[in-house]
């Protein structure tokens, strides 16, 4: 349950800030399509990259929890470095975004297969798919409550006071998941189960 709420917080922001940068950094509604493509398309690609080292290294420690809260606070924080050098140093934001979207990808995208992962572990024997199910759920949810209130907010307010909410929600979403408590119960029955044969197998002998 736990994972869920920390899940749907992530997500949420992710799909706002990947699909809809016009209503954060203010872009020219002209080229808000375009700018919405180049990202998804940018923070996609390195995010694959970075998900083969964030992923082996899940895969060789199992530290599932520590590598999610470095997904959550690294794109609270990078959107905060980025949105501060926008405002203040650049006038050109389409190159700023674009730059925005390379880093963020770097740190978020690596996160959906691991909070994936992590879910089927701590949910086994319950089935794999109810598991991705249910992290879809709670994601498309908390996307769409995000999503509602980031309107409201961008029509009311301005970039700056987006930027702070969505970074809000990312820092909430890491601080959620130190509630959860990583249980590899799937790993540790595969584990058991290949341990048997051998078993067996040296009694035999």
């Amino acid at each position: 349950m736990v994972l869920l709420l920390s899940w749907a917080l992530f997500f949420g922001s992710f799909k706002i800030i990947i699909f809809e940068p016009g209503k954060i950094f203010s872009i020219d509604v002209n080229s808000f399509s375009r700018l919405g493509h180049e990202n998804v398309g940018i923070a996609a690609s390195i995010g694959i990259l970075s998900s083969y080292f964030f992923t082996g290294l899940v895969d060789r420690y199992r530290n599932y929890k520590l590598m999610l809260l470095i997904c959550f606070f690294g794109s609270a924080v990078s959107l905060m470095i980025i949105s501060l050098w926008i405002t203040l140093l650049f006038h050109e934001k389409d190159v700023g975004v674009n730059i925005f979207a390379a880093l963020f990808g770097v740190l978020a995208v690596p996160a959906f297969p691991i909070a994936m992962e992590l879910g089927v572990e701590l949910t086994f024997p319950i089935s794999e798919e109810f598991s991705s199910f249910m992290l879809t759920l709670s994601s498309n949810i908390g996307a769409m409550i995000i999503h509602n209130l980031i309107t409201w907010e961008s029509d009311r307010t301005n970039s700056t006071a987006v930027i702070y909410t969505l970074s809000v929600a990312f820092a909430l979403s890491a601080f959620v998941l130190f509630g959860v408590k990583p249980e590899y119960k799937r790993f540790f029955f595969e584990k058991d189960t290949l341990r048997k044969p051998r078993a067996e197998l040296t009694n035999f002998q």
